[in-house]
């Protein structure tokens, strides 16, 4: 996490493991402070790690939100 846009937000620095992305392109996190927030593309400032330890994390999940990443990152 870069900057997280929210009332209680993920602090900068944190890492955590997509869990799914839904309808609206929200990116539903597991975070390693053991929270879940899910963050918005177009509101967070966040970074996609690839080396990133991954146990728990389907690789359709991990495709998809790679691929809104790109998409993002694209505007």
């Amino acid at each position: 996490m870069i900057h997280m846009e929210d009332l209680d937000p993920i602090q900068a620095g944190q890492c955590g493991v997509v869990q799914f992305v839904d309808d609206l392109n929200q990116l539903h996190v597991q975070w390693d402070d053991g929270r879940t927030l899910a963050i918005i593309p177009e509101k967070d400032q966040f970074e996609v790690l690839d080396n990133y330890e991954v146990d728990e994390i389907s690789t359709e999940d991990l495709d998809a939100a790679v691929d809104l990443f790109d998409r993002i990152s694209m505007n």
